[in-house]
């Protein structure tokens, strides 16, 4: 069934517009920052943890193959 009461075209001036654009940049701005900033803190846990555990193999097996020779 088709409401015939609230058909009609919605008239968007330019400066309006413009204005709309510029306010969903910013608001995409402010949403974009505090993620960036959580994938660095995630991004530098996993090359503490990657570097960790090249230490460690490395250090086993030298540990390993020292004892050996």
């Amino acid at each position: 069934m088709i409401d015939r009461r609230r058909v009609g075209i919605k008239i968007i001036k330019r400066a309006a517009a413009r204005d709309t654009g510029a306010a969903l940049a910013e608001n995409r701005q402010a949403v974009v920052k505090p993620q960036r900033d959580a994938v660095a803190v995630v991004t530098s846990w996993v090359r503490e943890l990657r570097r960790k555990k090249a230490e460690e193999t490395t250090g086993s097996f030298e540990r390993l193959f020292g004892r050996a020779a």
